[in-house]
C-alpha cells in the first residue's frame, strides 16, 4: 500500500476508505453435536504439550494472590463456580480422536466439574514450599481439570493465600484480568446480598475457534494449499523423520 500511495495525502485516503469499510467481525453460534476444533494458538500449545511428554509445566500459568479480612469461604466457592458456569473454556478438555483430529470436549456444569475450595492451614515457610510443588505439578490436557485453585490460611493469622493454576491453552492475560474482575464481582455479590447479573455471553471460546478455522481457510489457507499443490504437482515425497503423537 505505502509503495503504490507514496504521498501522506494520497495514502491518508486510502486509509479512510478502508475504515469506511464494514470490517466487524459475525462470530456464530456453533452446532456443539459436531467436533469442535482447537484455534490455532491452542493447536501450537497441544502440539508443544504432546512433544514434551505431557510432563511440564512450563505451559501453566499460575498465581497467588493474598486475603485478609472477614473472608466467606462459601461465597468464595460459589462465585467461583458461577463463573466455571460462565465460561464453557473452563471446563473443556484436548483429545485426539480416531482420525488423528484433535478436538475441544466441553464438559457439562455439574457436580464433577465443580470445583471445591477447602482451606489448609500452613506455616509461612511451609507455604513457599506448597506454592512451588502446587505450580510444578503439570496439567493432562485430555483429563484433567485445567484450572486449580487452592486456598491457603497462614498458621495463627488471619492471612489467606489464594493459588490459581491454569493451563496456557485456555487462558491469556487478558482473560485472567477478566477472571478475576469478574469472580470478585460475583462474590461481593454473594456477601453483601446483591443482585449483580454479568453481561450475556452471546458466544464462547469454541464458537471462535470454528469461526477462525472456517474464515482463515476459506480465505487464505485453501488457496495457499492449492498453489502449492500446483507447483509441486509431480515431485517425489521426501521420506522425513515425523513426531508420532
Amino acid at each position: 500500500m505505502i509503495f503504490n500511495h507514496q504521498s501522506v495525502e494520497e495514502l491518508a485516503k486510502v486509509i479512510a476508505n478502508l475504515q469506511k469499510k464494514d470490517n466487524k467481525i459475525n462470530i456464530c453460534k456453533a452446532d456443539r453435536s459436531q467436533r469442535i476444533p482447537l484455534s490455532f494458538a491452542q493447536e501450537r500449545l497441544w502440539v508443544l504439550d504432546k512433544y514434551q511428554g505431557g510432563e511440564s509445566a512450563n505451559y501453566s500459568v499460575s498465581f497467588a494472590r493474598k486475603l485478609t479480612g472477614n473472608l466467606n469461604v462459601l461465597a468464595l466457592e460459589r462465585s467461583l463456580n458461577k463463573i466455571i458456569h460462565r465460561y464453557e473454556i473452563l471446563r473443556t478438555n484436548f483429545i485426539q480422536n480416531e482420525k488423528g483430529e484433535v478436538c475441544q470436549i466441553i464438559h457439562p456444569f455439574d457436580e464433577i466439574s465443580k470445583i471445591k475450595i477447602i482451606p489448609e492451614i500452613l506455616s509461612k515457610d511451609v507455604l513457599k514450599e506448597r506454592l512451588s510443588k502446587e505450580a510444578s505439578v503439570p496439567f493432562d490436557l485430555s483429563k484433567d481439570s485445567l484450572i486449580r485453585v487452592r486456598l491457603f490460611k497462614l498458621l495463627k493469622t488471619e492471612v489467606f493465600v489464594l493459588f490459581i493454576n491454569q493451563h496456557h491453552i485456555i487462558c491469556d492475560g487478558w482473560s485472567i484480568n477478566l477472571f478475576l474482575k469478574e469472580w470478585a464481582c460475583l462474590y461481593n455479590s454473594l456477601t453483601k446480598n446483591n443482585n449483580v447479573s454479568l453481561p450475556q455471553l452471546d458466544v464462547q471460546y469454541a464458537d471462535f475457534s470454528v469461526w477462525q478455522r472456517n474464515y482463515f481457510y476459506d480465505r487464505l489457507l485453501k488457496k495457499q494449499l492449492d498453489y502449492w499443490n500446483k507447483k509441486l504437482k509431480g515431485f517425489k515425497t521426501l521420506n522425513l523423520p515425523t513426531l508420532i503423537f
